[in-house]
Protein backbone atom coordinates (compact mmCIF):
# COMPACT_ATOMS: atom_id res chain seq x y z
CA UNK A 1 0.00 0.00 0.00
CA UNK A 2 1.20 3.55 -0.56
CA UNK A 3 0.94 4.16 3.17
CA UNK A 4 3.30 1.41 4.21
CA UNK A 5 5.97 2.31 1.69
CA UNK A 6 5.97 5.89 2.96
CA UNK A 7 5.88 4.59 6.49
CA UNK A 8 9.25 2.87 6.11
CA UNK A 9 10.91 6.08 4.85
CA UNK A 10 9.24 7.97 7.68
CA UNK A 11 10.34 5.35 10.22
CA UNK A 12 13.97 5.73 9.14
CA UNK A 13 13.80 9.46 9.68
CA UNK A 14 11.90 9.29 12.96
CA UNK A 15 14.31 6.62 14.18
CA UNK A 16 17.11 9.08 13.55
CA UNK A 17 15.32 11.69 15.64
CA UNK A 18 15.88 9.49 18.69
CA UNK A 19 19.63 9.78 18.07
CA UNK A 20 19.58 13.58 18.24
CA UNK A 21 21.20 15.17 21.26
CA UNK A 22 20.91 18.03 21.97
CA UNK A 23 17.35 18.16 20.70
CA UNK A 24 14.47 20.59 21.17
CA UNK A 25 10.75 20.56 20.45
CA UNK A 26 9.24 23.99 19.87
CA UNK A 27 5.70 25.24 19.62
CA UNK A 28 5.64 28.32 17.35
CA UNK A 29 2.80 30.79 16.72
CA UNK A 30 2.86 30.50 12.91
CA UNK A 31 3.34 26.72 12.71
CA UNK A 32 0.49 24.34 13.27
CA UNK A 33 2.68 21.41 14.29
CA UNK A 34 5.56 21.35 16.77
CA UNK A 35 9.00 21.70 15.21
CA UNK A 36 11.72 19.33 16.44
CA UNK A 37 15.35 20.18 15.79
CA UNK A 38 18.56 18.62 17.00
CA UNK A 39 22.13 17.61 16.30
CA UNK A 40 23.75 14.26 15.79
CA UNK A 41 27.11 13.52 17.38
CA UNK A 42 28.82 14.33 14.07
CA UNK A 43 27.31 17.82 14.05
CA UNK A 44 24.60 17.12 11.47
CA UNK A 45 21.44 19.17 12.06
CA UNK A 46 17.93 17.79 11.52
CA UNK A 47 14.74 19.86 11.37
CA UNK A 48 11.34 18.17 11.61
CA UNK A 49 8.37 20.41 10.78
CA UNK A 50 5.86 17.96 12.17
CA UNK A 51 6.12 14.63 10.33
CA UNK A 52 6.62 16.41 6.96
CA UNK A 53 8.72 18.18 5.82
CA UNK A 54 12.02 17.04 7.33
CA UNK A 55 15.38 18.56 6.38
CA UNK A 56 18.77 17.11 7.30
CA UNK A 57 22.02 19.05 6.97
CA UNK A 58 25.67 18.13 7.31
CA UNK A 59 27.92 19.86 9.87
CA UNK A 60 28.78 22.50 7.24
CA UNK A 61 25.10 23.41 6.82
CA UNK A 62 24.61 21.71 3.44
CA UNK A 63 21.42 19.75 2.75
CA UNK A 64 21.91 15.97 2.80
CA UNK A 65 18.41 14.53 2.80
CA UNK A 66 14.85 15.67 3.01
CA UNK A 67 11.39 14.24 3.24
CA UNK A 68 8.71 16.51 1.80
CA UNK A 69 5.22 15.97 0.42
CA UNK A 70 5.58 12.26 1.17
CA UNK A 71 8.74 11.92 -0.97
CA UNK A 72 12.35 11.26 -0.07
CA UNK A 73 15.09 13.52 -1.45
CA UNK A 74 18.83 12.85 -1.39
CA UNK A 75 21.78 15.02 -2.27
CA UNK A 76 23.60 14.03 -5.44
CA UNK A 77 26.07 16.87 -4.94
CA UNK A 78 24.88 18.99 -7.86
CA UNK A 79 21.16 18.39 -7.47
CA UNK A 80 18.65 16.46 -5.38
CA UNK A 81 17.30 13.12 -6.45
CA UNK A 82 13.68 12.42 -5.61
CA UNK A 83 13.16 8.79 -4.66
CA UNK A 84 9.76 7.17 -5.04
CA UNK A 85 9.05 3.60 -4.08
CA UNK A 86 6.90 1.90 -6.66
CA UNK A 87 5.27 -1.38 -5.71
CA UNK A 88 3.48 -3.82 -7.89
CA UNK A 89 2.30 -7.32 -7.03
CA UNK A 90 5.70 -8.93 -7.52
CA UNK A 91 8.31 -6.37 -6.58
CA UNK A 92 9.19 -2.96 -5.30
CA UNK A 93 11.22 -0.65 -7.47
CA UNK A 94 12.74 2.70 -6.67
CA UNK A 95 12.02 5.46 -9.14
CA UNK A 96 14.69 8.13 -9.09
CA UNK A 97 14.27 11.55 -10.65
CA UNK A 98 17.09 14.08 -10.52
CA UNK A 99 15.62 17.55 -10.15
CA UNK A 100 16.22 19.90 -13.07
CA UNK A 101 17.93 23.22 -12.23
CA UNK A 102 14.52 24.95 -12.23
CA UNK A 103 12.91 22.25 -10.05
CA UNK A 104 15.87 22.45 -7.65
CA UNK A 105 15.61 26.24 -7.50
CA UNK A 106 11.87 26.16 -6.76
CA UNK A 107 12.19 23.33 -4.23
CA UNK A 108 14.99 25.07 -2.33
CA UNK A 109 13.18 28.43 -2.41
CA UNK A 110 10.18 26.89 -0.63
CA UNK A 111 12.33 24.95 1.87
CA UNK A 112 14.52 27.93 2.72
CA UNK A 113 11.50 30.18 3.18
CA UNK A 114 10.20 27.77 5.82
CA UNK A 115 13.64 27.64 7.48
CA UNK A 116 13.80 31.46 7.47
CA UNK A 117 10.42 31.76 9.16
CA UNK A 118 11.42 29.20 11.77
CA UNK A 119 14.77 30.92 12.42
CA UNK A 120 13.04 34.30 12.84
CA UNK A 121 10.91 32.83 15.65
CA UNK A 122 13.99 31.36 17.33
CA UNK A 123 15.89 34.66 17.01
CA UNK A 124 13.01 36.61 18.53
CA UNK A 125 12.47 33.96 21.23
CA UNK A 126 8.91 33.80 19.97
CA UNK A 127 8.26 30.18 20.88
CA UNK A 128 7.31 27.84 23.65
CA UNK A 129 9.83 25.10 24.42
CA UNK A 130 7.81 21.91 24.80
CA UNK A 131 10.66 19.48 25.46
CA UNK A 132 14.41 19.25 25.23
CA UNK A 133 16.98 16.50 25.58
CA UNK A 134 20.71 16.53 26.23
CA UNK A 135 21.09 20.28 25.91
CA UNK A 136 23.75 22.22 27.83
CA UNK A 137 24.15 25.98 28.22
CA UNK A 138 25.17 27.47 24.89
CA UNK A 139 23.61 24.71 22.79
CA UNK A 140 20.56 26.77 21.86
CA UNK A 141 22.87 29.59 20.76
CA UNK A 142 24.78 27.06 18.64
CA UNK A 143 21.47 26.02 17.06
CA UNK A 144 20.64 29.67 16.34
CA UNK A 145 24.03 30.24 14.70
CA UNK A 146 23.73 27.03 12.67
CA UNK A 147 20.30 28.06 11.36
CA UNK A 148 21.57 31.56 10.58
CA UNK A 149 24.45 30.08 8.59
CA UNK A 150 22.10 27.86 6.58
CA UNK A 151 19.66 30.62 5.67
CA UNK A 152 22.22 33.37 5.06
CA UNK A 153 24.00 31.54 2.26
CA UNK A 154 22.56 30.23 -1.01
CA UNK A 155 21.22 26.70 -0.56
CA UNK A 156 24.10 24.24 -0.64
CA UNK A 157 24.03 20.48 -1.13
CA UNK A 158 26.28 17.99 0.61
CA UNK A 159 28.52 15.67 -1.39
CA UNK A 160 26.50 12.77 -2.86
CA UNK A 161 25.21 10.29 -0.30
CA UNK A 162 26.51 6.80 -0.78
Amino acid sequence: SPMSRHESDREDLLQEATGLSPCWEFSLPAFKEPVTVGFRKNGNLSCYFGPDPVYQFDAAGRLRRAYADDLLYRSEGITLSRIERHRDSSQTSLLRHDLTPQELHDWCAAAWELLRRFTAHIDQQDYKLLRSRGDAPGDLEHLRRSLQKIISTPPGLSPPLR
